[in-house]
């Protein structure tokens, strides 16, 4: 094995038994090389072990993760040997100890899944990363590694000022076997895109391109909820298992074309009645829900406890006509909304897939808070 300083680090994390190690930074620092080869030591010398080794899809985990794995962790011909490619996992024969392969593409396959080990590559571009995440970490045994490179700021944040979490930060330089032309590469690269070199060069995080409400410019942070406003309305979008189930309060300054918003709920595996009984907690008797019309079921069954909820107005561009009105206003977010934060940081347009330019349709993900806020705005004023 060819041992980098993120080796070092990463094995004094996990031998000192640290429930969270976060591993990030730029291209070609070994991150992913380092976490799997402290793993593979460990299922070599510790019997029966349960390690997992996430990707974010198949041809993912198959192309990168598992090639990775053989070229330099365990070698081409132990792979080969100890492999069962049925069931996808290496069992080491001494310690009968297992590393597992999987795809994380259905958090729904993980529900009950205990293990010592688990380690996450490229975790911001999970689909259901945090589902997936929160699932596994809660009935983890010893430790949990995720690494990425920080292209953006996602939910992973939350967590890294966690005493019980270690960071470890790394750039090319902490790889003294990175080969000089994939440095030449990544340096010119750099010279024509300052994002990239905060990135895949600095290990730094980057700007989110193509976001949808920009901090500074179209949203703010508040410490508190203001009393100086005209209308007072709240947005509701409905989950289950995979997506929470939202809350956000708006108040609203016609005058000033201001909104201040507060994050109230953010949470999976609701049903109605839990929902009713949660509103009724928060909302006054003039309190008015404005909530997903596409669950009319669900709007009716929460109007019967005697809150006063209705749908939100859809159409064709529906979206789109929401996004416009939401701009319309400076948005002021309570510090105390880390989700809410995170979707106004994380909610961007989609990509042209040929072009690469930013079309007018966002992406559907970190859009649950949005949703309820664009829901509230276009009918707050609604009697």
């Amino acid at each position: 094995m060819q041992i980098t300083k993120v080796f070092k680090k990463t094995l004094k994390a996990v031998t000192d038994k640290v429930p969270l190690i976060v591993t990030y930074g730029g291209s070609s620092s070994s991150k992913t090389v380092s976490a799997m080869q402290v793993l593979f030591l460990l299922a070599q010398n510790k019997p029966n072990l349960q390690i997992f080794f996430f990707a974010k899809t198949v041809p993912k985990l198959k192309t990168t993760l598992i090639e990775d794995f053989k070229r330099y962790v365990s070698g081409p011909e132990y792979f080969i040997k100890n492999f069962h490619r049925q069931d996808s996992y290496l069992l080491i024969p001494k310690t009968n100890s297992k590393i597992n392969f999987v795809s994380a593409d259905d958090p729904d396959k993980f529900r009950g899944v205990r293990a010592d080990y688990h380690f996450f590559d490229e975790i911001n571009t999970f689909r259901y990363g945090l589902a997936i995440f929160k699932e596994l970490f809660a009935r983890q045994r010893i430790s949990t590694i995720v690494a990425f490179n920080p292209s953006e700021k996602f939910w992973i944040t939350d967590y890294m000022n966690d005493i019980d979490c270690e960071v470890i930060h790394s750039t090319y330089l902490d790889n003294q076997f990175v080969p000089q032309q994939t440095i030449e590469n990544l340096q010119k690269l750099a010279q024509k895109d300052e994002n990239f070199k905060r990135v895949y060069i600095d290990g730094e995080w980057g700007v989110l391109e193509g976001q949808v409400y920009k901090y500074k410019e179209n949203w703010f942070i508040c410490d508190e909820l203001t009393e100086d406003y005209d209308f007072r309305i709240f947005g509701l979008d409905f989950g289950y298992t995979n997506d929470p189930t939202t809350l956000i309060e708006l108040r609203i300054n016609e005058k000033e074309k201001t909104i201040h918003e507060k994050e109230h709920l953010y949470s999976t595996g609701l049903i109605n009645s839990e929902i009713a009984d949660i509103l009724k907690g928060i909302l006054k008797e003039d309190d008015r829900v404005i909530a997903d019309s596409a669950e009319p079921k669900s709007i009716k069954e929460i109007r019967r406890t005697g809150v006063k909820i209705i749908g939100a107005i859809k159409g064709p561009d529906s979206i789109k006509y929401g996004i416009a009105k939401v701009k319309e206003y400076e948005a002021y977010v309570t510090s105390d909304s880390k989700n809410l934060i995170n979707e106004k940081q994380s909610y961007k347009y989609k990509e042209d897939k040929l072009t690469g330019d930013f079309i007018s349709i966002p992406e559907d993900k970190y859009n649950h808070l949005m949703d309820a806020e664009r829901y509230a705005l276009t009918r707050f004023n609604i009697k």
